[in-house]
């Protein structure tokens, strides 16, 4: 009980700043859609699923006040939204302590993964809130099958599909012979994982992208490699990363996806560790090797649908990782688990400067990640559909130094110069943009370029 009460103490000192945070991204238009009404199409238990899908799971118009001592504060719906969050992120902690054995070793796993930076996306960024309520279902399954509970642990499981896939490998942990289960749940969700798949893949262009080659298992060893050592030494988080970035964009992005480098070899190396930690861990730990990475290989592009890398994808896996990473840490020194805490909380509070608002998350990222090139196009983009052309183009020219061949930023250059009514710039970043066509994307670039109105 000491330790539960320890955990969640824990989480409450690293998190209480989250409450100051707003919504960024996705978040936004998440919170226009409920206030546009989206709840009331929802009924019974869709409605229960649909409000713990992503964020304003409370409605997005309201303000509550709370009495604390002689003083009263109110909280309004994005705050609350954010308590909730570290509310779900903190149960996850208390249950990775229950699931992992009550012990020293899961209180360590358990702090690993509250302050772990790469968990950012389930417990500051709201719409990210389905792959955290999935690790509970899934946590929770784990602890109900260890006490003999299966009529439990098998619906819980089997309700994970309604907000993410990530956890449709479960069983797996339970006993190899649950796999035809799995089977038949796949077949059940066959129709929304199609619509997932087809629905993402309608806005690609790229063949590269939508055709599996056999050297598309490059792509698979590098996306594993670059998960597995970012759950264990987390660097420069964000939402975005240079990593494949250009892959299936430009012709260069294809070549580096392909290549034998650093990143491959990362990925070999992931690989064999978890290969030899499947052979030496003790038998009851073995079906928690292989679930962690079944669950962080299905989110390494097999067949593209989603972001290339994301560090949501990897919050299921980070579970395991964080609780084999404290068997390792206790086995070595175990004073290094305090190493890795300090760590993961200075980078957490860093990570966390990107949620104070949108303003404050695009330059969160163009200052520490100018080396990817979507945090530019992103952030120029918003002033140039806004028409703020002396906003636009400092970010733009910054981008095009880092990015020269960046499609995107030379045709919002294009676009700004003739916001300026400078002809002669608007055409030399025109002329530019025509030679940087995105791969399979050129006939609708030539369209913007040939639709293209000069000053």
């Amino acid at each position: 009980m000491n330790h539960i009460l320890i955990i969640i103490a824990f989480n409450l000192i690293i998190y209480f700043k989250a409450m100051r945070l707003t919504i960024v991204t996705d978040d936004i238009r998440w919170y226009k859609r409920i206030e546009d009404g989206m709840f009331k199409h929802y009924k019974g238990w869709r409605a229960i699923v649909q409000r713990l899908y992503s964020g304003g799971t409370f409605g997005s118009q309201w303000e509550h006040k709370i009495k604390i001592g002689s003083k009263t504060y109110a909280i309004d719906a994005i705050q609350f939204d954010h308590a909730f969050s570290v509310a779900l992120h903190t149960l996850i902690s208390v249950l990775i302590y229950m699931g992992f054995g009550n012990s020293n070793i899961s209180l360590g796993a358990a702090i690993l993964y509250s302050c772990n930076p790469v968990n950012h996306s389930t417990s500051l960024w709201l719409n990210g809130r389905r792959y955290a309520v999935n690790i509970i279902l899934v946590l929770s399954s784990l602890i109900a099958w260890q006490h003999h509970a299966w009529w439990l642990a098998i619906p819980l499981w089997a309700i994970t599909p309604l907000f993410q896939m990530t956890a449709i490998f479960t069983p797996i942990m339970f006993s190899s012979w649950f796999i035809p289960v799995i089977l038949v749940l796949v077949v059940l969700f066959r129709e929304r994982i199609m619509r997932f798949i087809l629905g993402r893949q309608s806005d690609i262009y790229s063949k590269e992208l939508l055709v599996v080659f056999p050297r598309r298992i490059i792509v698979v060893v590098k996306c594993y490699g670059f998960y597995f050592f970012h759950m264990i030494l987390p660097w420069k988080v964000g939402m975005y990363y240079k990593t494949l970035s250009r892959w299936g964009v430009t012709t260069g992005g294809n070549k580096d996806a392909y290549s034998y480098n650093s990143d491959f070899i990362k990925g070999v190396t992931a690989l064999v560790i978890t290969a030899v930690a499947c052979i030496l861990v003790p038998s009851n730990l073995k079906p928690m090797v292989v679930f962690g990475a079944i669950s962080l290989l299905q989110w390494c592009n097999i067949i593209y649908a989603t972001q290339t890398i994301a560090d949501r994808y990897c919050n299921m896996a980070n579970v395991f990782m964080m609780f084999f990473l404290s068997i390792a840490l206790n086995a070595i020194y175990p004073p290094l688990c305090f190493l890795f805490i300090g760590y993961y909380v200075a980078s957490l509070w860093l990570t966390m400067r990107m949620y104070t608002d949108i303003w404050h998350f695009h330059k969160y990222h163009i200052w520490y990640k100018p080396e990817c090139n979507w945090n530019w196009e992103y952030f120029a983009s918003y002033f140039v559909r806004t028409e703020q052309w002396l906003y636009a183009w400092p970010i733009i020219d910054e981008g095009l130094k880092y990015h020269p061949n960046s499609f995107t930023l030379l045709y919002l250059a294009a676009r700004c110069w003739k916001g300026f009514g400078n002809k002669k710039e608007c055409m030399k970043y025109l002329i530019r943009a025509k030679e940087n066509y995105y791969d399979g994307q050129e006939k609708l670039q030539e369209k913007c370029i040939r639709d293209f109105v000069l000053p």
